[in-house]
């Protein structure tokens, strides 16, 4: 009888960690962005478009006053987001992160490392 026991609880066990497991889901998808293929946005409460590569599906998402801008890994206004991002030069050599909450379809953050 002592023997079973310590199985017991092991199998027991490894089907909660299999059941908690199997509860994992995305939430949120980041999209790695180049530059050119990125228009920056005008205002806080309208859509964004962007696409991964030029033969890419493009995705659009919605913006909102929660939207994070980050430059350098750190939050910026959407104003100063505009400002650094259209002074860039080459946008061949940049790419952005955009990070799309999937179920409400709204962007939560746009990040890039100038």
């Amino acid at each position: 009888m002592q023997t079973r026991t310590p199985i017991a609880a092991a199998v027991l066990l490894i089907l909660i960690s299999v059941a908690a497991a199997a509860q994992f889901r995305t939430i949120e998808l980041a999209h790695e962005v180049p530059l050119t293929e990125f228009v920056v946005p005008v205002t806080q409460n309208g859509t964004l478009t962007f696409r991964g590569c030029p033969e890419c599906k493009a995705f659009s998402s919605r913006l909102t006053p929660n939207t994070l801008y980050v430059i350098n890994k750190q939050p910026v206004t959407l104003q100063e987001f505009r400002k650094q991002v259209t002074s860039v030069s080459d946008r061949s050599e940049y790419y952005l992160t955009v990070v799309q909450h999937l179920e409400t379809n709204t962007v939560t953050k746009v990040s890039i490392k100038l």
